[in-house]
């Protein structure tokens, strides 16, 4: 383990009533460093934030914190001995104690005059000195928001989690809320994990993103890794749309029957190119293609040319969403697809629905192979 290590998970599972909810989870993080946990309710990403901070014990597995043992087999430091901060979308503030009582509780910290500047100086990195002798009660959401924050903070935890916090927050404060504790983070370098569904609130709070699914971390990396390179179906999606490839009948192809249509790929750097090609199905992101009119726009980025016809066209966001039909090819048959085009697209270039497969009805289609996924 590396002397800057700020957690470690090492094959850490959770079960309840025999049913496993956290299933071998096994990463690390470098002391200051941000984690989104990224999935859907019921996934284990909260669970396994309680587990991290002492409120359970794992079933197996080690758990790690600046290099000292606080979990494994026989042994448990308990939450309040962990030097580990919670937040909640709850906030969980004091109702009967004011902002700056609040600050010095978590401080463990008496009236001196230096203690209460030093609450005082939290109060003011979220701008809420003003409000310092106010109840919470008093407060907007996203002043609760910023009271919880300083509060965890004035702890000195070596790690904060943070589980949804700004889910209950109105969507114009909270990129303000969200910017504020990335700075505060950032300026005392304290480790963190958020827990959330968002994929973007993932990716503009954390350095590495987990996707964790079925209690099990399916993949661990920064976003533009897990965008680019998702180890599965299911991490695709997280990070927007992506549509099968389908033969005339609506069944799913292979990528060993795409490329007797499209031809050889090569190399393509997403999902499971690897493995027998027979058994990996082809997907597209709605972005992949453009017509050939416009490749002059990114040469070096759609190097694919497909003859396709149009089937169905119909208006979506103020661009397009075209159902194409690739032309067929000697031994296999035509391939059906979703294709998206911005809103600059005019409608002149859209090519009508073609109710006939002829030659004239085909136009040429360029497709970018970074968009190309297999699983």
């Amino acid at each position: 383990m590396n002397s800057q290590t700020g957690i470690s998970l090492q094959g850490v599972s959770f079960s309840y009533n025999q049913e496993k909810v956290v299933d071998g989870v096994s990463f690390s993080l470098a002391q200051g460093q941000r984690l989104s946990l990224l999935g859907p309710s019921g996934c284990g990403k909260s669970t396994l934030l309680r587990l991290i901070s002492g409120l359970i014990k794992p079933s197996s597995g080690q758990i790690w914190l600046d290099q000292v043992q606080v979990a494994a087999e026989g042994v448990h430091v308990p939450p309040e001995k962990r030097d580990v901060a919670l937040m909640f979308q709850e906030y969980a503030l004091f109702p009967h104690m004011t902002a700056l009582e609040n600050i010095l509780f978590a401080m463990k910290a008496g009236r001196s005059r230096s203690q209460t500047q030093r609450a005082m100086d939290w109060l003011s990195s979220v701008n809420l000195s003003h409000l310092a002798q106010i109840s919470p009660t008093k407060f907007s959401g996203g002043q609760k928001q910023r009271l919880a924050l300083a509060r965890a903070l004035a702890q000195q935890p070596r790690l904060l989690l943070l589980d949804e916090p700004f889910s209950g927050i109105d969507a114009p404060l909270r990129h303000e809320v969200r910017q504020d504790t990335l700075r505060l983070l950032h300026e005392n370098q304290i480790t963190s994990i958020l827990v959330t569904h968002d994929a973007e609130e993932a990716r503009l709070f954390g350095q590495n993103v987990a996707v964790i699914h079925d209690g099990k971390l399916e993949q661990f990396g920064p976003h533009p890794e897990l965008l680019n390179e998702p180890s599965s179906l299911y991490v695709a999606r997280l990070f927007g749309r992506v549509e099968p490839v389908l033969d005339p009948k609506g069944e799913a192809i292979t990528r060993a029957q795409l490329e007797l249509s499209w031809g050889k790929l090569g190399q393509t750097p997403h999902g499971a190119a690897r493995g027998d090609e027979n058994k990996t199905f082809a997907y597209l992101r709605p972005s992949a293609l453009i017509p050939e009119e416009f490749g002059s726009f990114a040469a070096t980025r759609y190097q694919i040319r497909i003859n396709c016809r149009t089937l169905q066209v119909e208006r979506c966001g103020g661009g397009y969403r075209l159902l194409l039909e690739s032309a067929p090819a000697v031994g296999a048959p035509p391939l059906r697809f979703l294709c998206e085009l911005p809103h600059w697209a005019k409608s002149g270039d859209i090519e009508s629905p073609s109710p006939e497969c002829t030659d004239s009805s085909f136009r040429g289609w360029l497709l970018d192979p970074n968009e190309l996924l297999f699983f």
